[in-house]
């Protein structure tokens, strides 16, 4: 971008603070749901609650029924993207119970939880399964500027990339089918901050999404909370207003760009009227930390949900706390020996030091010779030279973060995310025009 080239700051700051402009190019449109869907889950709340027996045969009937719609509408051989969480595995449970055919992949690094133990879940379901080694993957600039300038609304572009590594392999040979939204109309982020009001959910939503928590990116007149909307979608009694904020912009604007890639046919069953008026008509005390989402699909689908998951720290679901600290403990000491003997024995793989991360360990990339470091150089660079953000030494922060002094990769991350929006996507910086 040219220094001379007028940049909206809200937009900047928005992207600072967040990693992506969230009100670009247009506002934030709203909820995912028809308000209809939304008064039936209220009047289910209203309801004497059923017991949970009764409660449990419903959900699994529903969810195989809306497995079976969704297999139904797609006009392609089915592919599911497969990990080592829950959502996929619940779509991959309702699928073979309806008897729809499908094949799932698997993208991640070699020793991450992801990569070794999705392609269980597929062979235990009887379903095939490819893996994708990211570290095989070659990024470049080009690459990722040309994923940013595909998707209309952009999220991170690294995790679009590699998200997109699935597409590009596939094209248009297979409808994906996918579990989007699973976590958060599950119950997950309920305790992510209070919110008895709209105001004090907008501010919890600010400290919950600042994407960087070492350094202050924002200048000292920005102000993150101004980009959110200042009253509720809907009613409150209809949905919690952090709920609302989580579902009409950290879904739709932060995580739907980076699973449900443009200009393919995405299926996302979770977000079926009839589901979201089930799970979201639960009471939060069931809904709370997933209780009833996991006791229901390992009801339905006791041999599945038996396996090992990212949600127990690669335990089997049920783990005590005590148990995933030794089993963490287990995996460093494997790591520290097979890091030893890499210096000796060059072919050795070293897994990754966050088992649960799927990419790369783009941390120690950055400390290293390599591709993203090189990536990351010419970015940072770039940045301070086009003077978008002068209050930031972006080339001082890379410096800081290689000396390790403090792990800035997420500072990084947001700066590079913004350096290739403003060149890939200049019409989200454009400055609106007055009112």
């Amino acid at each position: 971008m040219n220094r001379d080239t007028p940049i909206d700051r809200q937009a900047l700051a928005e992207t600072l603070h967040y990693g992506v402009p969230i009100n670009r190019p247009v506002p934030t449109q709203g909820l995912p749901f028809e308000v209809d869907t939304l008064k039936a889950a209220r009047q289910r709340r209203r309801q004497p609650e059923p017991s949970q027996d009764k409660l449990l045969a419903q959900g699994a009937d529903l969810w195989n029924h809306i497995c079976r719609k969704a297999a139904n509408r797609a006009t392609r051989p089915l592919l599911l993207p497969l990990s080592a969480g829950l959502d996929s595995r619940a779509v991959l449970g309702g699928l073979r119970a309806c008897g729809a055919p499908a094949k799932t992949v698997t993208y991640g690094v070699p020793g991450a939880f992801d990569y070794e133990i999705a392609p269980r879940i597929a062979a235990h379901a009887g379903v095939a399964n490819e893996r994708i080694d990211l570290t095989q993957i070659q990024i470049s600039r080009a690459a990722l500027l040309d994923v940013a300038k595909g998707e209309p609304s952009p999220s991170l572009v690294i995790d679009m990339f590699f998200n997109a590594q699935i597409a590009w392999r596939y094209g248009q040979e297979f409808t994906y089918i996918n579990g989007f939204c699973g976590d958060a109309l599950s119950g997950k982020h309920l305790d992510k901050g209070a919110s008895s009001n709209w105001q004090q959910a907008r501010e919890s939503f600010v400290a919950w999404h600042q994407a960087s928590r070492t350094i202050k990116l924002t200048d000292k007149d920005m102000v993150p909370i101004d980009a959110l909307p200042s009253a509720p979608f809907v009613d409150m009694d209809l949905m919690g207003p952090l709920e609302q904020l989580d579902h009409a912009i950290r879904q739709q604007r932060l995580v739907r760009p980076v699973v449900c890639p443009a200009g393919y046919e995405v299926l996302s069953p979770f977000l079926d009227p009839e589901w979201c008026a089930f799970i979201l008509g639960l009471p939060d005390a069931l809904r709370r930390d997933q209780r009833f989402f996991i006791a229901l699909f390992q009801y339905s689908y006791p041999e599945l949900f038996a396996l090992p998951t990212t949600a127990s720290g690669g335990l089997p679901l049920g783990a005590s706390d005590a148990e995933i600290r030794r089993y963490r403990k287990k995996l460093r000491r494997q790591r520290r020996l097979r890091s030893r003997l890499s210096h000796i024995l060059p072919n050795i793989h070293v897994p990754p030091a966050d088992r649960r991360w799927q990419y790369l360990d783009f941390r120690n990339e950055l400390r290293r010779d390599s591709t993203v470091a090189a990536l990351f150089d010419e970015s940072m660079a770039r940045l301070d030279d086009s003077g978008a953000i002068p209050w930031i030494d972006a080339q001082g922060i890379l410096r800081r973060h290689r000396e390790e002094k403090t792990d800035h990769f997420k500072a990084l991350n947001v700066l590079f995310n913004l350096e290739l929006l403003l060149e890939a996507r200049p019409d989200l910086f454009e400055p609106s025009s007055p009112q």
